[in-house]
């Protein structure tokens, strides 16, 4: 039995389901050790079946696309470093969210022989995919890898009940409607830091100026794209660029490095897929697309318009856990 804390200190939406305090742990914790469920559990590990995990089954989900694809790209990597035996990736997989659960002992031993240490699990950012987050998937692909399957024990309906019009409600207004709207492509590390779990009113393609976009600078400092390090590298200014990718390191953001520029910009030399959309806020503000809008600007110029996603964050009010409309309020950061 995998048990540990799920605490959170307010209303979480995420999976398209709500929790609230110690709804989460509550809910791992019903799929596996309820009193009436429990020896279900038992009984499924212990027999001659397919059955290798046991848990929740509201909380045995599906990762949305652009997960996967971090998923098979981070298995990938770690698989290289010696990390991970060989465990393969499965398309569309399911996984626990939460990491509790029963598992038949003899599957933890090819886990064990793995040989893994706190130091290969590195300190977690919010907003970074880590190795953690990767385990979490590769432990139940494990088990598919070896013909087995995750079961579901049913959790308390009423404890579930409670937030359905309200899940409903809020996916008219979630970031994964915008992830999985096939008008566009959503690049997969911005659709996990800055769409999965948040909320939006407003989610529409226009035609910008390139010169209208803007670019906010850590510390809130707005910039023109010509005064972006990308535009000052494609001007000639290496060490605008190499500033730059010294700063991302520094803070520990995605890695951003000259390779990985000129490559994109080899890519556009024939032309620029729009359906890879540069991605704004209600002021313009590129979210997503720096890199893509400052190689087109020094192309085109200034009032060359492109297609853009212009999005509006809002948070939701739950102190009366009514799904109105009303209580959407435009976001002021944290």
């Amino acid at each position: 039995f995998k048990l540990h804390s799920k605490n959170i200190d307010k209303i979480r939406y995420i999976y398209n389901q709500c929790f609230h305090t110690r709804d989460w742990f509550e809910n791992l914790y019903d799929g596996v050790l309820r009193s009436d469920v429990v020896d279900r559990t038992i009984d499924l590990l212990t027999h001659d079946n397919d059955c290798g995990i046991v848990s929740a089954e509201n909380l045995i989900v599906k990762d949305p696309i652009h997960k996967q694809h971090l998923v098979e790209k981070r298995m990938e990597e770690y698989r290289e470093a010696g990390l991970l035996g060989d465990i393969q990736y499965v398309p569309d997989y399911e996984f626990v969210a939460g990491t509790c659960f029963a598992i038949r002992a003899g599957l933890l031993k090819y886990m064990q022989a793995l040989h893994l240490t706190t130091d290969d699990f590195q300190e977690t950012r919010r907003g970074l995919f880590s190795f953690g987050h990767a385990m979490e998937r590769v432990i139940c692909l494990y088990i598919v890898n070896h013909g087995y399957r995750i079961y579901g024990n049913k959790v308390d309906e009423k404890r579930r009940a409670k937030w359905a019009k309200i899940e409903d409600f809020l996916y008219d207004y979630s970031g994964l409607r915008i992830i999985e709207n096939d008008q566009y492509i959503i690049d997969d590390e911005f659709a996990y830091r800055r769409l999965e779990n948040k909320l939006f009113d407003t989610a529409e393609v226009i035609k910008l100026r390139l010169g209208d976009i803007k670019r906010e600078w850590f510390g809130g400092e707005i910039l023109n794209l010509n005064e972006c390090a990308p535009y000052r590298y494609l001007a000639g200014d290496k060490n605008a660029y190499q500033e730059y990718e010294d700063f991302h390191r520094e803070m520990d953001q995605l890695a951003m490095t000259e390779e990985r520029f000129n490559t994109l910009i080899d890519s556009m030399k024939d032309g620029y897929d729009p359906r890879y959309i540069i991605v704004v806020n209600e002021d313009n503000i590129v979210l997503d697309g720096q890199h893509r809008a400052c190689i087109l600007l020094n192309q085109y110029g200034p009032d060359y318009e492109v297609d853009v996603l212009r999005i509006r964050r809002v948070t939701f009010d739950y102190s009366e856990l009514k799904p109105y409309a009303d209580k959407l309020t435009i976001y002021l950061g944290s």
